[in-house]
């Protein structure tokens, strides 16, 4: 029986695998700043790049995409937090399962 993990939809992407291109140069067009933030992709776009994300929401580069980061970095977090507390219950089940099933050998 395969078991649920809490916030699965959080973390099945590495979202943020680059923070550094919020204040560098556009992947894409290293000569441009980033300027933009799109929210549906999860990347930094310069004014160029926005063009292609123009149906997606997206933030200007500055406080605002700090604290969209900052927001997303507490739902990580959180989500973490009841993976480890899941995933040590899972551990000390399956350690008593095998003490178990050593006891059971010995008889």
């Amino acid at each position: 029986m395969k078991e649920e993990l809490p916030n699965q939809r959080i973390l099945h992407r590495s979202r943020y695998a680059s923070f550094a291109q919020l204040v560098t140069k556009c992947e894409f067009h290293p000569e441009e700043g980033v300027r933009y933030y799109c929210k549906d992709c999860f990347k930094a776009l310069c004014a160029e790049c926005v063009v292609n994300h123009a149906r997606h929401d997206f933030i200007a580069a500055n406080n605002m995409a700090a604290n969209e980061l900052k927001k997303q970095l507490y739902l990580t977090d959180a989500s973490v937090s009841e993976r480890v507390a899941l995933y040590s219950e899972i551990l000390d089940k399956s350690e008593k399962k095998l003490v178990d099933m050593d006891d059971d050998s010995k008889n």
